[in-house]
């Protein structure tokens, strides 16, 4: 029970050591760092209110355990009350015990007293008395069964004695146990009390901490406020400073994203009037080579026909000089002669390689050539030119693989309720800023692993999550378009992609709507 106690005092130690962390309050420090002191603050008052509650919760298990004890208490003071009275009533039967074996010894002295006393008498009286020695042994028989009647008798009254004096013993030691129970169950009583009153003191400073949390983190909300509102100013100013510029630059990169994507496209129809050139040059090379094929194929069926005639009348003439006989048997000769298989006629076969230099001169790519209508932006991929109708830019190019709103969580721990669109692309694709602003957070952001967050002002900013790296500072000024960060799967992340999130006044809306 010692040791439960020390225990418990340890216990309530370690409690009060868990939330001595002072919270340093970062006058004048960047937005990002006073959220993230906002976000500590209000994760140790939740920390506090748990370990409260798990406080509360002690206090009522000690509460119900004192109810117990009490119980338990009563139930062996009950025990020993009755083993109490079962050793008073032993102990009357004890001391009846005794003076039954004292009025037996007592009564076996006299007689045996007075047989010794009068011993001489007795016995010769017995002798004369006796009418013969059957008789005289008969008397001495039942003299010896008295006496160890009475023998017997003293004995099983001292065994009873004994008996009685071993269960009274057996008795003291069960009541003795009970008294060590008893005063086990009280001492438990005291510390189950201390306890209750130690956590219920704990409670109490607990409370006190989760109030300072709750005034820390109202100064960090106010000071936020005014840190954006001042950021906010100091956007506007240089935004104002800049916009000539922006205008130009943007102007520019359309342009240049215009040409580029106009050269992609004439290289695109000029690859594809190519190809198309070559398959037109070689099917007009096969064309040639079949047909030449054909023809050497009919020469040389002429020639084999020509000789196979001319041996033919050859041997007819041979046989008409013979004789009738000959000649007859040469006509039946000239009859049987094979006819010719295609594998009779022999000739040098060309191929399509043969004639594909003088297909392709009789080609003109330009007339396979069609004009490219060039598309700068199509709803899905990132071009540098496509700007929506808020100003935002996509930020890379790719499929959107989650869409902005309700959804199942890929992964354990991910939001049901997605704040933005995920475009699918493979890690280290470079993430541009959607629209030019100053970088907030260049950092690991909760669940969104490596994020970038710029403000652009009038209450938005823009988030581009799970990066594996990122490229700007949290102050700097970056331009539309400008690289910021890597793709990656930091965080809460079911694969490599990019998290792009638009929040207004502190409401995350979709991004559909702005690009």
């Amino acid at each position: 029970m010692r040791l439960k106690k020390l225990i418990a005092i340890a216990l309530m130690a370690a409690m009060t050591m868990t939330l001595a962390v002072p919270v340093v309050f970062a006058q004048g420090g960047e937005e990002g760092d006073l959220e993230e002191q906002l976000g500590d603050v209000e994760q140790m008052a939740a920390e506090a209110e748990a370990e409260k509650q798990e406080i509360l919760d002690s206090i009522d298990y000690y509460q119900n355990r004192l109810k117990d004890l009490e119980g338990e208490v009563a139930n062996t003071q009950e025990a020993i009350d009755a083993k109490n009275n079962e050793i008073d009533e032993l102990t009357e039967d004890i001391k009846e015990a005794k003076q039954r074996v004292s009025d037996r010894e007592e009564g076996l002295g006299n007689r045996i007293r007075t047989m010794y006393k009068n011993g001489s008498v007795s016995w010769l009286e017995i002798i004369l008395e006796s009418q013969n020695f059957s008789e005289l042994l008969s008397n001495i028989d039942m003299l010896q069964r008295i006496y160890e009647s009475d023998q017997e008798t003293l004995e099983r009254f001292e065994e009873e004695h004994e008996s009685l004096e071993q269960i009274l013993v057996e008795l003291e030691a069960v009541e003795k146990e009970l008294q060590a129970a008893k005063e086990e169950l009280v001492e438990e009583q005291v510390v189950a009390q201390e306890t209750e009153e130690a956590l219920a003191v704990e409670v109490e400073r607990i409370e006190e901490k989760i109030q300072e949390f709750e005034v820390q983190a109202a100064n960090l909300r106010a000071y936020i406020v005014e840190e954006q509102a001042r950021m906010e100013a100091e956007l506007a100013r240089i935004r104002a400073e800049q916009e000539a510029a922006e205008r130009a630059a943007q102007e520019e990169a359309e342009r240049a994203a215009r040409e580029e994507a106009e050269r992609i496209a004439r290289e695109e129809a000029e690859r594809r009037a190519q190809e198309e050139a070559e398959r037109a040059a070689q099917e007009e090379a096969e064309r040639l080579a079949r047909e030449e094929n054909e023809r050497r194929a009919a020469e040389a069926l002429a020639a084999l026909e020509a000789e196979r005639q001319a041996q033919a009348e050859a041997a007819a003439e041979e046989g008409a000089e013979e004789g009738e006989e000959g000649a007859e048997g040469e006509e039946g000769e000239t009859a049987e002669l094979p006819e010719i298989t295609e594998a009779d006629i022999q000739y040098e076969e060309v191929t399509a390689e043969d004639y594909i230099e003088e297909a392709r001169q009789n080609v003109n790519v330009e007339d396979y050539y069609e004009e490219p209508e060039v598309e700068y932006y199509d709803g899905y991929t990132y071009v540098s030119a496509g700007t929506g109708s808020e100003g935002f830019v996509w930020p890379t190019s790719g499929p959107i693989t989650y869409w902005f709103g309700a959804r199942e969580a890929p992964v354990y721990g991910a939001s049901t309720n997605h704040g933005g669109i995920d475009i699918g692309v493979d890690e280290g694709t470079p993430i541009v800023a959607s629209r030019s602003g100053i970088v907030m957070i260049s950092d690991w952001y909760y669940g969104y692993g490596i994020a970038v967050v710029i403000a652009h002002g009038d209450g938005i900013s823009t988030i581009y999550g799970h990066n594996s790296a990122t490229c700007v500072s949290v102050g700097e000024y970056v331009e539309q378009g400008q690289l910021v960060a890597y793709s990656g799967n930091t965080g809460i992340s079911s694969g490599p992609h990019c998290h792009f999130e638009i929040v207004v006044n502190g409401v995350s809306v979709d991004p559909m709507g702005y690009l």
